[in-house]
């Protein structure tokens, strides 16, 4: 099965368990509902990477990404930064303020940090890099900030550069629970969360 067919048949297969009869998803009479034993709800969002030429031209901009969003009804967006203009203050508030004040939530960033360097001097720029990004979704109130495990790295094996990843993500993990407020411990943490489940063995 190519990788678009099980994308098709995984999506499928998550849109039919979203329409499950609510009646199975009850408690027995007399008995505690389960948490998460209700009916499944599906958000929408729009990904800033499906408009890259035009954010990349500058023809559009971050703030013309949520406008999309409300023009269309969408709930929220992935905000691929690859295009911001800056990640000064004065001109991510403003488009965090825009968002909340339109109702669309940022759901996520996604960055070019790859994970898998094969010395500390490259890993310790990888996590410099994630800090960085880390710090920029708590500005736009992201919850996700998107990475990946990166190539393999000529000579290692497949647990090493998976190690390598493992060692830098973590890292990134700590500075990222240092950077929870006390005000909403479980909104403004921020997780990591990588693109591949495994470190790929091709090209980056």
């Amino acid at each position: 099965m190519n990788r678009r067919s099980f994308l098709s048949a995984a999506g499928a297969a998550v849109v039919a368990a979203g329409f499950t009869d609510a009646r199975t998803q009850q408690a027995a009479p007399g008995q505690p509902s389960r948490p998460g034993s209700g009916p499944a709800r599906f958000r929408t969002g729009l990904v800033a990477y499906s408009y890259r030429q035009a954010l990349q031209a500058k023809t559009m901009t971050y703030e013309d990404l949520i406008r999309i969003a409300v023009e269309t009804g969408t709930d929220g967006i992935d905000m691929t930064v690859y295009w911001l203009p800056s990640t000064a203050d004065d001109y991510l508030l403003p488009l965090r303020r825009l968002a909340y004040r339109n109702r669309v939530e940022i759901y996520s960033i996604g960055t070019r940090v790859r994970l898998a360097q094969p010395t500390t001097e490259l890993r310790d720029q990888q996590l410099d890099e994630l800090r960085k990004w880390l710090d920029v979704a708590q500005k736009v109130g992201a919850t996700h900030v998107r990475v990946f495990g990166g190539a393999k790295p000529d000579g290692a094996t497949l647990d090493q550069a998976i190690g390598f990843a493992a060692e830098t993500l973590k890292r990134g993990a700590e500075y990222s629970v240092s950077r929870t407020t006390a005000a909403s411990p479980t909104s403004q943490r921020r997780r990591l969360k990588s693109s591949h489940a495994r470190t790929r063995r091709g090209p980056a």
